[in-house]
């Protein structure tokens, strides 16, 4: 859990969208194709893809509940951005969130989160019951394309046995 500019410990963004909560208890994660490929793209070495790991164990024993790193909701483009309203609804739509996993390390920011150059990003959806690692992007970030969204779903490489 992060320490605010006030001294004071800060939840890590438990809302979801159309006021439906992050769950607070062990949820199933399923891993898309894509996730497989982004880390390939970035070329993240054991280090790295041991803090993907540690996110998924973390979700299936404890939800969202003390996140070490940054958690929020992707429909928040900068407002500069001339495709704002597409990029924000689109995120919406597909229930988008991104978690700074600490790669290559975390940085405190200005609000007392812990940030990193590198973000996994999920969606979740309460009907569905899962959450839904989709892939890893540099940050600032680009939205998952509709591909990555659709990939396959692969056996979770990160569960531990």
């Amino acid at each position: 859990m992060a320490i605010g500019n006030d001294g004071k410990k800060k939840d890590q963004s438990l809302d979801g969208y159309k006021n439906q909560k992050l769950p607070t208890a062990g949820i199933e994660v399923k891993i898309r194709e894509a996730l497989l490929d982004s880390m390939n793209h970035y070329q993240f070495d054991a280090h790295d893809i041991s803090k993907v790991a540690k996110f998924t164990f973390h979700i299936e024993e404890k939800g969202f509940l003390n996140l070490e790193g940054r958690n929020k909701k992707s429909n928040n483009p900068p407002t500069d951005d001339p495709k704002f309203a597409e990029k924000a609804q689109f995120a919406i739509e597909y229930k988008l969130f991104h978690y700074h996993i600490g790669v290559p390390f975390y940085q405190v920011s200005p609000s007392g989160d812990l940030t990193s150059d590198y973000v996994l990003q999920y969606s979740y959806d309460q009907q569905k019951g899962y959450v839904d690692i989709i892939n890893v992007e540099y940050h600032p970030l680009v939205l998952p394309s509709k591909e990555d969204l659709e990939s396959e779903h692969i056996e979770n490489l990160f569960k531990e046995n």
